[in-house]
């Protein structure tokens, strides 16, 4: 009797294990940051930020096969290939504009998870080269949680035109960044500094955009950073170490 009500019960548990999607746990990435602002790009014109795509699973994950670019064809993201467990890397994407106008697509990732891209298609007598910002994209690198670095932003103004130059971020996941803008109005062929401060509040990966304005048009400067331990080795460290051990080789050769 035991057995036959044994029976009965997985005979009704199996529509159940049947009818679960395979891919809800087995394959889960994300992308950060998750609003991507290029700013405004002159039509024709290639920009590329970076962001980063962090497998959440156990296992090696296929992540070409897992996104996909909707709603524009003025963005693109490059191939990433295979991810290992637990892991994040680095990926381009590119916003190259046809016309004049904004644009807005979508990265699309497995779960109902997307990542907003938004940009602005500008004519190329609209770049009035105002003011010149540099360094494009800020990488934090890697470091315990709770403490802080600081990054300087530069705004260099052109000798014949002055600027208004307001900051902003596109998103900030956790209250991870901040910034202190000291570029008030500015004269002609003078420079001023935008702070950028990250403290990660947990283990993770985190990014933004930086948006800084001046008026004419907006400059987008990628942010990110992690908290906690790296959980890939980078190729330049195991080149390093062969690099040594082959030093060491000949130091104690006779």
């Amino acid at each position: 009797m035991k057995m036959k009500k044994l029976f009965l019960f997985l005979l009704l548990l199996l529509p159940v294990i049947i009818s679960k999607p395979v891919f809800a746990t087995d394959y889960i990435i994300t992308i950060v940051p998750a609003d991507i602002n290029f700013g405004s790009v002159v039509a024709g014109e290639e920009k590329i930020v970076s962001g980063t795509i962090i497998n959440h699973t156990g296992s090696d994950v296929q992540t070409d096969d897992l996104i996909s670019v909707q709603n524009s064809a003025n963005f693109s993201v490059d191939l990433v290939g295979v991810l290992a467990p637990d892991a994040g890397r680095s990926i381009i994407i590119r916003f190259t504009p046809l016309d004049k106008g904004v644009e807005i697509g979508q990265i699309v990732l497995p779960g109902n998870l997307s990542v907003l891209l938004r940009g602005e298609g500008i004519e190329s007598d609209e770049k009035l080269n105002t003011i010149r910002i540099y360094p494009e994209t800020i990488d934090f690198g890697s470091f315990d949680v709770g403490r802080s670095e600081a990054y300087t932003v530069t705004a260099e103004i052109s000798d014949s035109e002055t600027a208004t130059i307001s900051a902003s971020l596109s998103s900030n996941p956790s209250n991870a960044f901040w910034y202190i803008n000291s570029c008030p109005e500015q004269l002609s062929g003078s420079s001023c500094s935008i702070d950028v401060v990250f403290q990660p509040p947990e283990d993770g990966y985190y990014a933004t955009n930086l948006l800084v304005n001046d008026g004419t048009s907006t400059h987008s400067i990628t942010l990110k950073g992690k908290g906690g331990a790296i959980s890939e080795l980078d190729e330049n460290t195991t080149f390093c170490f062969i690099t040594t051990a082959a030093d060491m080789i000949k130091k104690f050769s006779f």
